[in-house]
């Protein structure tokens, strides 16, 4: 992945030419070098979209102790991918929260941050989230972001039954009703587990 972003930095230094201080025209060179990169990177991993497998990945955890997305166990998976300096997430993270502490524990949220100071997020976690009734994972290095192909900040997956149903940049109303929605239907749908039995 590092290597498929040199190369796409490569490319779009190669495919400008500056002709003035405003103006910015492409090369052949360059548009041929970023047209190879951009048919090369599913060699490097493809992004993660609708009706792809949630992948395997391992992040540390608040505790620093490594968690494997698939310890997560719920027929309803939302992963939020958050940072301290996105406005939309102060709401976006709390929100998610909110709908699966009312479905759990049939639908889990796993919180992903990309900052690189880990104090500010857990700042940003002790203002905004102070409940933390998720689980926290860091990536510091954005290598699962990127892998991912993360489509901006925040950013949300809804996994049913280990399959990406929903995949959306930003955070709005509509945006939280349709996750709410398909964490209603999918927990519905769902057979009960013993604990939600009783």
């Amino acid at each position: 992945m590092a290597r498929s972003r040199w190369a796409l930095q490569t490319a779009k230094s190669d495919m400008l030419r500056a002709v003035g201080p405003t103006r910015v025209l492409p090369t052949t060179r360059g548009i041929l070098a970023l047209l190879g990169v951009v048919l090369a990177v599913p060699a490097f991993g493809a992004a993660v979209g609708i009706g792809a497998r949630l992948p395997h990945i391992v992040l540390p955890d608040v505790q620093e102790r490594s968690v494997a997305l698939g310890e997560v166990q719920a027929p309803v998976v939302i992963v939020d991918f958050w940072a301290t300096w996105c406005a939309p997430c102060r709401e976006a993270l709390p929100a998610y929260a909110d709908l699966v502490r009312r479905y759990a524990p049939r639908a889990q949220l796993v919180a992903i941050n990309i900052d690189r100071d880990r104090q500010a997020a857990e700042r940003f976690l002790d203002r905004y989230f102070p409940q933390r009734n998720a689980t926290l994972l860091f990536d510091m290095d954005n290598r699962v972001m990127g892998d991912w192909g993360a489509p901006g900040m925040p950013s949300v997956y809804v996994a049913v039954n280990g399959v990406i149903r929903f995949v959306h940049a930003g955070y709005d109303a509509q945006t939280r009703d349709t996750v709410e929605r398909l964490v209603r239907e999918a927990v519905q749908a769902a057979p009960a587990t013993p604990a939600s039995q009783s």
